[in-house]
């Protein structure tokens, strides 16, 4: 929804890392790569190809 949108606060990634180990570079510094694969197999049909325009839906109601 933000892409490259910087945080309030910089912190170095080394200091993330040092705090949180091995879990800072897949939830703070890169995020997560979420597929919905089995409803993607089971041909669901989603009324929004993603989140941002389901949001701007739901906030335009």
């Amino acid at each position: 929804m933000f892409p490259n949108k910087p945080s309030f606060i910089w912190t170095p990634s080394f200091m993330l890392k040092f705090i949180f180990g091995d879990m800072a570079h897949e939830l703070l510094l890169e995020g997560q790569h979420v597929h919905p694969k089995r409803l993607l197999e089971l041909k669901f049909k989603f009324k929004h190809r993603d989140i941002e325009s389901a949001l701007r839906h739901l906030y335009s109601l």
